[in-house]
């Protein structure tokens, strides 16, 4: 699978700067379904791009993916559930000529949870990784009661999943930015395989792996590789349960 996602970046050529109009939409409950970002750049008719993040009804963000008309084009259509809810989401991008391509269609219901996922590129149907079943996980394991209060703090798990979309095999690392060394992710991922992290255990609240990790990406183990921020990277978020959350990143080229 070659997925064909491409983060927009402020194209320096440009001497003009971002604009942007915003769409929300509502549960009728009044959480956050989606928001839709239009940016305008400032000079150019031509060019155009958008953000589009869904939401559940959590506000867990569960889908996040950009429409754009330039390096060929990426497209993205939302549906509803009357409650407000996005029912289905289809996103299509291809790049300038060759042959490659890339769509995705998910299903959610009417929490806005993603139930079901379709993806399509040059090689046929398929589902690009296989998430591992959720841990039993012991709320009060190695923790003491505050002094005055009858519970421990809630323990939270994170997981985190590369896939790797390159059409090559790749070395990759997944490191604490400030503790050098400290690994969760470490060895080489297939050309469309995935690679999944030691768990990321925290209290109350599940940890951000874009804010406290870095991935660094190499051709080869010993070679020099580059540094890329998990918030360039395609991102899909599942909550597995109350306590436990997948951040899904997608490797491209």
């Amino acid at each position: 699978m070659r997925l064909i996602l491409l983060i927009p970046v402020l194209i320096l050529m440009f001497s003009g700067s971002y604009a942007q109009d915003s769409t929300k939409t509502y549960f009728q409950s009044g959480e956050l379904s989606s928001l839709e970002v239009k940016y305008h750049i400032e000079n150019s008719d031509r060019l155009r791009e958008e953000l589009v993040q869904v939401y559940d009804i959590e506000g867990a963000e569960v889908f996040e993916g950009y429409r754009r008309n330039y390096t060929g084009h990426a497209s993205i259509e939302l549906k509803y559930h009357k409650n407000g809810a996005v029912r289905s989401i289809r996103y299509s991008s291809a790049p300038d000529g060759g042959i490659q391509f890339y769509r995705a269609y998910y299903e959610l219901n009417e929490k806005g949870e993603v139930i079901r996922k379709q993806i399509e590129d040059q090689e046929g149907f398929h589902q690009p990784f296989v998430r591992p079943q959720p841990t039993e996980i012991n709320p009060t394991r190695d923790c003491k009661p505050p002094k005055k209060a009858n519970e421990c703090a809630q323990l939270m798990r994170t997981w985190v999943i590369v896939i790797n979309t390159r059409n090559r095999k790749q070395y990759i690392k997944l490191q604490n930015k400030s503790s050098q060394g400290h690994n969760i992710i470490k060895g080489y991922i297939a050309k469309n395989d995935s690679l999944l992290s030691k768990a990321i255990d925290s209290t109350e609240r599940f940890v951000d792996p874009a804010k406290n990790y870095v991935l660094e990406v190499a051709r080869k183990k010993n070679k020099a590789s580059r540094t890329i921020r998990l918030s360039q990277l395609p991102l899909i978020i599942e909550d597995k349960s109350k306590q436990e959350r997948f951040y899904i990143y997608f490797l491209f080229e």
